[in-house]
């Protein structure tokens, strides 16, 4: 075990943490103990004061609460561990991120990725993206949502918090309660939502992707030469924000659209450098438009806990229509 967290980095060990501790009970507390130890060794300082760490804990990882309530006791233990190290590890860094997301240009050449297919059944693809996104998420944790705020037109089709909980109340039988909300509220709560016009294309599309929909996964933007801008790239009080500008002229692609609408498509991304969520509006609207949507939009973190469930699959398409 030990050797296998020694070739873990860090930022991998502290989403394992992470992730530990947004269970109601930890799994694995022997394995906790040695990343722990593990992140302390690499620190190599003296543990903070206990009491300073929690607190410390509940004001960078729990900014929602009130005051920085304590955990019951037979997690006690845990937690001012996981805060004692954590504060080690953010002594140098005031604002250090707990996740990451990598943007790079895709490959030189054509690559191989498994995908899901519209009949749901995997296939491998030969493409070469133009620009490719990866995350150091953990392999599961809270469930988030979002509640729009200013839309330019009212959206076409959404998909609520409450279709995901019936869904996942037919497979394991999670209810309103599991999630933290009631009927009520899950109702304004979305995953999804699109504005799409015949004439006009898909004027947005917004949604939500948790950490363990982030993890193992690259996402991947345009093909056959495609040719990606980035507009903007700044991180404010661990979100960072991306602004993207998409040109499928001259490409294969943009030549199968005979309104032409989606050869130029726009997107705003806001990656949670903390929680490890990210939020994609995209479509044909302009940079401004698209980002005055999601500067309104309002991100709910809810009690359930999913985890990556490894299909097969490594590559998501973020084009409009195409993802």
């Amino acid at each position: 075990m030990a050797n296998d967290l020694e070739k873990m980095s860090t930022q991998e060990l502290e989403a394992l943490l992470r992730a530990d501790f947004d269970r109601e009970e930890g799994e694995d507390p022997a394995l906790v103990e040695a990343a722990l130890e593990e992140l302390l060794r690499r620190e190599r300082e003296s543990l903070p004061d206990v009491g300073e760490s929690w607190e410390r804990f509940c004001r960078e990882y729990r900014p929602e609460a009130e005051a920085p309530a304590r955990p019951a006791r037979k997690k006690l233990l845990r937690v001012c561990l996981l805060a004692a190290a954590i504060a080690c590890l953010m002594s140098v860094t005031a604002f250090a991120a707990v996740y990451q997301m990598w943007v790079q240009p895709g490959p030189e050449s054509p690559e191989e990725y498994r995908i899901w297919d519209s009949d749901g059944q995997q296939q491998w693809v030969t493409r070469q993206p133009s620009l490719e996104l990866d995350f150091s998420t953990a392999p599961e944790g809270n469930d988030y949502f979002f509640a729009p705020g200013w839309l330019p037109e009212e959206p076409s089709h959404s998909s609520s918090m409450e279709d995901a909980i019936l869904y996942e109340q037919k497979k394991t039988g999670a209810d309103y309660a599991d999630y933290g909300v009631t009927p009520e509220e899950a109702e304004g709560l979305y995953g999804y939502m699109t504005y799409e016009d015949v004439d006009r294309g898909v004027l947005y599309q917004i949604s939500l992707q948790s950490p363990s929909e982030l993890y193992q996964q690259t996402y991947v933007l345009g093909y056959e030469g495609a040719q990606v801008e980035i507009v903007m790239d700044e991180t404010r009080d661990g979100l960072r924000q991306l602004r993207l500008s998409l040109d499928s002229t001259g490409t294969e692609t943009g030549q199968r659209e005979p309104d032409n609408w989606a050869q130029r498509t726009n997107y705003v991304l806001l990656y949670n450098e903390q929680e490890g969520w990210l939020l994609r509006v995209q479509g044909t609207l302009d940079l401004e438009s698209l980002a005055r949507i999601a500067g309104d939009i309002r991100v709910f973190r809810s009690e359930h806990i999913s985890r990556y469930v490894d299909n097969g699959q490594r590559m998501v398409s973020m084009d409009v229509g195409l993802g």
